[in-house]
């Protein structure tokens, strides 16, 4: 496994001082209103699969997963019980990877890859020794899942060092089961991970919200490319990629959403996410983003009001259109897979939007 030195910024050869917008108002009406209050206690994981989405929570004791797939423009959900796991993700054909609690006696916890019909025949990886699971991401198409292990406290690596600690970045493909350590980020950024990104081909990954910035880490080249945070955020948690990979988009806590070259780190673009024209301290603070499967769409969902902010990408300098969700902030955001619809979840409900209004 390589090892990079990790850079504190990344020579911006275009640096832009500010977003744009010249956006006012919402639009539109959700096609189709579902309750979803979530089980028991509330959640406990959730997030954006390749298919859909999920959330975990706790009901009479019994830990439960829902997953809402989508059925062409329609979502269905499937509810299964499933042991304590943390580090969860959703992957096509009924499936979830999941850093599961270990039997008694081991203190543990495996990564699982388990059919929602046959838990019986889930495989497993075990812990790197010394290291522990800590975040997972999914690539759009669902082939490749993003990992981020970190060193296990009570059984560190030999070669610790208190002072800088680690975290392994790498790759899991779901097809062969391979997976591959890139690189290692060095510091104390991990308590600020949000997102987890990986480009549908599996070269790169992104780790949203490390060190409050984003960290972009080449698996193929087994190194670190560079880290960074965008001028005008406090903080980055967010990052998904374009479907070509050779694009991220990043927002964070300032609202301003930014299209980043992914080899070099160099800024293309920016948009705030307001509705307040040419005002940029209204944005809202962005918690999730997402790109449509067919590459042309961009969502930034954002609170604390619940809006939602939509681009489209062939256009230059595209305005948004806002979804008005409402009653809290964004929690999850989905795009069917022929990239025609547009799912929101927040406030106990999921609402879904035509991409293309009037279509």
């Amino acid at each position: 496994m390589g090892r990079a030195p990790v850079r504190a910024a990344v020579v911006m050869l275009m640096l832009l001082s500010s977003c744009t917008s010249s956006y006012e108002g919402g639009s539109g009406v959700a096609s189709e209103v579902l309750d979803w209050p979530g089980v028991g206690n509330g959640f406990h994981e959730w997030g954006q699969g390749a298919e859909g989405f999920f959330g975990t929570s706790e009901s009479n004791g019994q830990e439960v997963l829902e997953a809402w797939t989508w059925q062409g423009a329609t979502l269905a959900k499937t509810t299964v019980n499933v042991p304590p796991s943390t580090d969860v993700t959703l992957l096509p054909g009924d499936r979830y990877l999941a850093s599961v609690e270990p039997p008694p006696g081991k203190r543990d916890w495996p990564l699982k890859l388990i059919p929602f019909a046959s838990p019986e025949a889930a495989r497993t990886w075990e812990n790197l020794p010394g290291w522990d699971y800590s975040e997972v991401g999914t690539s759009t198409n669902g082939a490749f899942v993003g990992l981020v292990l970190g060193e296990d406290f009570n059984n560190p690596p030999p070669d610790r060092d208190r002072d800088n600690p680690r975290h392994r970045v790498g790759i899991l493909d779901v097809s062969t089961g391979e997976m591959r350590w890139a690189a290692d980020l060095i510091g104390h950024g991990y308590n600020t991970i949000r997102q987890i990104a990986v480009s549908d081909d599996g070269r790169y990954v992104a780790v949203g919200g490390w060190a409050n910035g984003v960290a972009m880490v080449d698996v193929a080249q087994e190194k670190v490319l560079w880290i960074d945070r965008p001028p005008t955020e406090v903080s980055t948690g967010y990052a998904v990629f374009a479907a070509d990979g050779q694009t991220l988009y990043t927002a964070g806590s300032e609202g301003c959403v930014y299209r980043i070259e992914t080899t070099t780190g160099r800024i293309l673009g920016q948009w705030w996410a307001t509705r307040r024209k040419g005002r940029s301290e209204y944005a809202h603070r962005a918690s999730w983003l997402t790109v449509s499967p067919d590459g042309r769409w961009l969502a930034a969902g954002t609170g604390p009001e619940g809006h939602v902010y939509l681009w489209d990408l062939t256009v230059p300098d595209p305005e948004p259109r806002v979804l008005l969700h409402g009653g809290t902030t964004i929690l999850m955001l989905s795009f069917s897979p022929d990239s025609t619809h547009l799912a929101s979840v927040a406030g106990g409900k999921i609402k879904v939007w035509k991409v293309i209004e009037n279509q």
